[in-house]
């Protein structure tokens, strides 16, 4: 239904379904999606808390509520979340690509390989816009920031073969 953009009969249908287990994270992770393409941010956010709360809360949750954070200006707040994303999977593409974006340092010494391989990959394939043009950032500098954080990975990466 949401495919079909009927984001008001799967809003009834999720909402149907918590009234029947109310526990169930991956209905509320879900209808915060549903909520998110309705414009419906503060209510999709007690969703995805909502989502977070049980024991199927995923990266991909995760990241969600970092890219709802960011859609509405808490910049801060969503990169704890999307650092939360890759805490759970150190390889979770997407959280990956926005902190890049955003110069922020993310890895991990364990995952500095696979980490590299991906930056390099992502540093010739991608631009800002790709990433940052729905949420209407602004990002200064952003090559820089990628030659900074190939930088550092690539020093992470050096470290982790040399130990």
């Amino acid at each position: 239904l949401s495919a079909q953009k009927k984001y008001a009969e799967a809003a009834r249908i999720y909402r149907k379904a918590l009234s029947l287990n109310p526990s169930f994270g991956k209905t509320h992770f879900n209808l915060g999606n549903i909520l998110v393409a309705e414009g419906k941010f503060r209510e999709a956010e007690e969703h995805y808390r909502r989502a977070l709360k049980t024991e199927d809360a995923s990266p991909k949750i995760q990241h969600n509520m970092g890219a709802l954070l960011a859609r509405q200006g808490r910049k801060k707040e969503a990169i704890r979340y999307f650092k939360n994303a890759l805490h759970q999977d150190p390889n979770f593409e997407p959280s990956k690509r926005i902190l890049l974006e955003l110069g922020i340092s993310w890895w991990r010494p364990e995952a500095a390989e696979s980490n590299l391989g991906f930056a390099a990959d992502y540093l010739s394939f991608r631009k800002v816009d790709d990433v940052f043009g729905n949420a209407g950032w602004k990002i200064g500098h952003a090559d820089q920031a990628r030659r900074d954080c190939l930088e550092e990975l690539a020093k992470a990466a050096i470290a982790k073969c040399k130990s």
